[in-house]
């Protein structure tokens, strides 16, 4: 069921979900602001798409397959999309 929803194996959306290395020393090395906005799972204009990963999570990918666009679509409680230019979002979506 997972595949055919996410179009991708589940191994490898636990690949995504589950990593080997705790990422709050990364966090930490941001400034302040940037770091309670991953806390908080929300972003902010300026932010790297590494960041919007620490923050949201990987997009969906049967409406993002390739972290490599400049649109990722998400859903919370309804679809959103956050558009980059050069690696760093341009927009958040109200």
């Amino acid at each position: 069921w997972v595949k055919r929803y996410a179009k991708v194996p589940l191994a490898s959306l636990l690949s995504l979900w589950f990593v080997n290395e705790d990422p709050r020393p990364a966090v930490e090395a941001f400034d302040e602001n940037t770091r309670s906005l991953i806390y908080a799972g929300k972003i902010a204009v300026g932010m790297t798409k590494q960041q919007v990963i620490m923050a949201l999570g990987f997009p969906p990918h049967h409406k993002t397959p390739d972290t490599s666009m400049d649109t990722w679509t998400y859903w919370k409680q309804d679809y959103y999309t956050v558009l980059f230019q050069n690696g760093v979002v341009i927009n958040v979506p109200q």
